[in-house]
């Protein structure tokens, strides 16, 4: 754990030290986050597969992938053993090489083109949402693999939900899906932006969120069904407290956005799909308060939160409340991470090297 507290630490060291150098903004851009994001994928490459939980099963499903044809991997043959576009993903890396780090590169590479890209699009400032993903989904998504490919391959769908593009929204929903089904809760937001009624808004998204507590109630059965997998997800060590922190901080997150942006959070665009995914999220994690599973799938939802901060820093005019309110987030999570649950998780955390 000791290394990602390191690279967060050199993150912040790093920022301080391009963002007072001569030059373009676009230029000190580019050069933090070639910086930032190849510490990321070093980080995501080379970690001992013995140092953290589940690492162990994906080693499985690899090795295993590996005695199945093209054909058997097309015609879903294998589908109990994994996801669709998972086993996909494994059979194209052993195609190369049956070195397993090949395809943890691979998955560092899609996991680092997807943030970036979505850094890029939303984000006034290019350091926030990095250090924010350091200390939110990044030490997760070393060991919970398939999930995180799922979100990651999420982000890329935010400005087809903006447009109304529901054909892409849904063939990036269904890559997303075939990595992890799971996947599916996100697939609601797409309907909920599509409302101007804000009543209407508020009643279809409780009715939404009750909706999914009943359908992933029955994941166990999924999972015993199918062998997927899920075990951690439904035997999962998250405690009522620790759930209980999510609402909380989901809760500030929501109404912070609120206050800053007042009226302006109806706004057609990111401001409004922001609201939306902050609203739909904090009262799920409500009912996670006593469902764990809930905790776990609830961070479909986090990437929001990466690019609803700079763009609340944007707004506010206060220099130093500004950076208060960052510091303050940044902290709250860097505790959350690394003195909470999580680090039960992640305190073994070591490379290869």
């Amino acid at each position: 754990m000791q290394i990602l507290i390191w690279n967060l630490v050199w993150c912040i060291f790093l920022a301080f030290i391009i963002s007072g150098l001569p030059g373009k903004f676009v230029t000190k851009r580019k050069a933090y986050c070639l910086i930032a994001f190849s510490g990321i994928f070093v980080l995501r490459t080379f970690v001992d597969p013995n140092s953290l939980p589940d690492l162990d099963t994906y080693l499985q499903i690899f090795e295993f992938t590996q005695k199945l044809t093209w054909s058997e991997v097309l015609k879903g043959e294998a589908i109990v053993v994994s996801e669709y576009g998972y086993l996909i993903l494994n059979k194209l890396c052993l195609e190369v090489s049956n070195n397993y780090q090949l395809l943890f590169c691979s998955i560092g590479i899609i996991w680092a083109v997807s943030y970036h890209k979505f850094f890029l699009r939303y984000s006034p400032y290019y350091v926030v949402p990095i250090l924010l993903l350091l200390v939110t989904e990044f030490p997760q998504s070393l060991f919970v693999l398939r999930q995180h490919i799922a979100m990651a391959i999420w982000l890329f769908a935010y400005p087809y939900i903006i447009s109304r593009d529901l054909k892409r929204f849904c063939l990036i929903g269904l890559v997303a899906f075939s990595m992890h089904m799971t996947s599916v809760l996100f697939f609601p937001i797409y309907f909920l932006y599509g409302m101007s009624d804000k009543k209407k808004l508020a009643i279809t998204i409780l009715l939404m969120v009750a909706a999914c507590v009943f359908v992933f109630g029955y994941l166990g059965q999924l999972n015993d069904s199918l062998g997927l997998s899920y075990d951690n997800y439904i035997t999962g060590t998250k405690s009522g407290l620790s759930n209980m922190t999510d609402f909380i901080m989901r809760s500030a997150y929501l109404i912070s956005f609120v206050y800053i942006f007042k009226g302006k959070v109806f706004e057609e665009g990111i401001n409004r799909l922001l609201l939306v995914i902050l609203l739909f999220s904090t009262i799920l994690t409500f009912f996670g308060t006593s469902f764990s599973l809930l905790g776990r799938l609830v961070r479909y939802f986090t990437p929001a939160v990466m690019i609803m901060v700079p763009i609340a820093m944007k707004n506010i005019r206060n220099k130093v409340f500004r950076f208060v309110f960052f510091g303050a987030i940044l902290l709250l999570n860097a505790i959350s991470i690394f003195c909470g649950s999580m680090s039960e998780w992640i305190k073994d955390f070591k490379l290869l090297f």
